[in-house]
Formats: C-alpha cells, structure tokens, sequence
C-alpha cells in the first residue's frame, strides 16, 4: 500500500504504513478447550490445528498433498476449522482426503466460536496459504504459543520471518511444505516451548493493537498540527 501511494503521487512524507494488529487480550484469560476428548482423538499423540476458511486460496489441497507424501504417525491430528463459503471447493478436499486416506487424520469441524480456545488445547498449528493480505490468524498461533508452518505469504507473515519466527515456506509446494512439518514434528520438547515463547514474545512486541495505537496517535496529531499551522 505503501508503494501504491508513491506511484499514484503522494508524497514520500506524507506515507505512514502502520501494519495489522490485534486485541491481543482475549488470550490473556479464558478457557483452554480439551480438544481431544471434545473431538474424540484419544489422549496421545500432537494435535495440530488450521484457522481458515475452505476456499482455494487457503491451500488446502496442497496441505492435503504435503499431508500424504509421507506416512505420519497415527497419533498425529490435524483440525481444520473455519467456515465452508465454497461448498464445490470444500467437496473437493473432503474427495481428496479421502482419496489419499487421510480420514483418520484430518477432519473437518467447520465454524467454531471458541477459536482461542482451540488454539490454547493444541500442540501445533499450520497455515498453507496461496495468498493473504494479513494474515491476522498467525498472530493468534503465535500468541498462543503454537509452534507451526506457513507459507510466506502477507505483510505478517514476512514480518514475522524478518523477526527470526519459524518456520515458513514458499506457498502452493507441497513437498516444501510437509519437509518443514517433519522439522516441526521432530523438535525436541525444549525446542518446542522455545519456538513458542518466541512466537509469543514476538506478537506482544510488533502486533500488540495496544502498542500499534501509539503509531495511529503520533500520525493524527501531526495532520492536526500540521492543518493548525
């Protein structure tokens, strides 16, 4: 947005971009959800989760294709939740999962009001994006402490990776994507609290709405000042 603006004639001086943040207090307190029972997925194994919504953009399919490179353990699970806007898309990956017998490992839950929850009761968490604008849900992974695997793609998700968060990944390259999975899946239990709490620590300092407000302040007092002189 920034360059648009120079390239339509505004300014360099006149161009503040203030990136996306959150209300990050809504994880502050509130309940963890025991996703295991309330999902029926047994009390071993990691749980991964997927915040998106079902539409091609979101890369699901890829995920699936990543999913099925190699056999993952059967203790292994993986929630996708969001809303289902493109019902011929969602069928398809519903075929898919089923052709590459992923049943027993994927599900699909559909819409749920309690996200932060879901985040609090997972272990790790994936976004396999073709193309986003944000987006805001890593902030939640990451203020959950959820270790995970993203595709580069969107203002936060390069911040994030500027700021030394992993792990990303190219988008729409399956095999790039489980390698990185693997990685994930094989870190030690240190290494796992570690990458978290940077996660963590990295969303309360960039993507804080508390922090970022000073930013929008600081820019409407100087127009204010500037339109008074």
């Amino acid at each position: 947005m920034g360059n648009w603006a120079q390239r339509a004639g505004v300014p360099l001086q006149r161009i503040e971009v203030i990136g996306n943040a959150i209300d990050l207090a809504r994880f502050a307190d509130g309940n963890t959800l025991d996703i295991r029972k309330a999902f029926g997925l047994g009390d071993n194994g990691k749980v991964g989760v997927v915040i998106a919504g079902i539409r091609p953009e979101k890369g699901i399919d890829t995920l699936l294709n990543a999913l099925a490179l190699r056999p993952l353990p059967p203790t292994i699970k993986l929630l996708i939740v969001g809303g289902m806007p493109d019902s011929a898309y969602l069928e398809r990956c519903q075929q898919q999962t089923a052709s590459l017998r992923l049943e027993k490992t994927v599900s699909f839950i559909g819409n749920r009001s309690d996200v932060p929850a879901i985040l609090k009761g997972a272990d790790f968490a994936l976004m396999p994006s073709r193309s986003e604008s944000g987006p805001l849900v890593l902030i939640e992974y990451m203020m959950a402490e959820l270790p995970f695997v993203s595709t580069r793609v969107g203002d936060i998700a390069s911040r994030a990776a500027e700021a030394g968060v992993l792990e990303f990944v190219p988008p729409d390259n399956a095999s790039t994507f489980r390698d990185a999975l693997d990685r994930l899946l094989a870190l030690s239990p240190s290494e796992w609290r570690a990458r978290g709490a940077m996660g963590r620590c990295v969303a309360l300092d960039q993507f804080d709405i508390r922090r970022v407000i000073a930013r929008w302040l600081a820019v409407y007092r100087r127009v204010l000042k500037n339109g008074h002189s």
